[in-house]
């Protein structure tokens, strides 16, 4: 199985830039400092930010609900599904799976 890295993930957003779908499983939560899990996730569509906007994008590459640490620090696993198939991420301020449908 070929190791996923941030190349990867930035490959995943441009192509799918219209279809890409984002799943929020866990994030930092400062009353409790530190990482909860949201058992009721579900995938909802991605807004893909303009690459052109004054926005900065480093920590999110241009994806709402995602963040990325960098610097080595995220962790990257293929995910699928029935429904869909994509890239989970993990780091320090949470879990989440960015993923297109699959075409049947």
């Amino acid at each position: 199985m070929k190791k996923l890295n941030l190349r990867d993930v930035k490959r995943l957003i441009k192509s799918n830039a219209f279809d890409l779908h984002i799943k929020n499983i866990s994030g930092f939560d400062p009353l409790t400092d530190g990482l909860t899990t949201d058992y009721s996730a579900t995938f909802r569509r991605a807004l893909v930010d303009n690459p052109s906007d004054s926005m900065p994008r480093e920590n999110t590459l241009g994806v709402s609900g995602a963040w990325f640490i960098l610097q080595s620090r995220d962790y990257f696993m293929p995910y699928e599904d029935d429904k869909f198939a994509g890239i989970e991420v993990s780091n320090g301020c949470g879990r989440f799976i960015l993923a297109v449908p699959k075409t049947i």
